[in-house]
């Protein structure tokens, strides 16, 4: 593998791990919203429906976000090296 292939591929890596926390952080933004409404419905079962979906989207955003980084570092890494 060439230098310019590693490099796209890694290049390919990072812009999947964006795509991918972009879409955990629309997730999380839409399941908010539907929790929000819920509340000011007064609809418990929709709003702890809604918020456990909320929280679910959350966690997704923590690991789309700690993919990214772990990407990024070591993307750092082996072009330092």
């Amino acid at each position: 593998m060439t230098t310019t292939t590693r490099r796209t591929a890694a290049a390919l890596r990072t812009v999947r791990e964006i795509d991918a926390l972009i879409e955990a952080l629309k997730t999380l933004r839409h399941y908010k919203a539907l929790e929000a409404d819920a509340g000011e419905e007064h609809d418990d079962r929709r709003w702890a429906a809604a918020a456990n979906l909320a929280e679910e989207a959350h966690t997704e955003c923590l690991l789309s976000a700690y993919d990214l980084f772990e990407v990024e570092a070591l993307h750092t890494a082996w072009r330092e090296a």
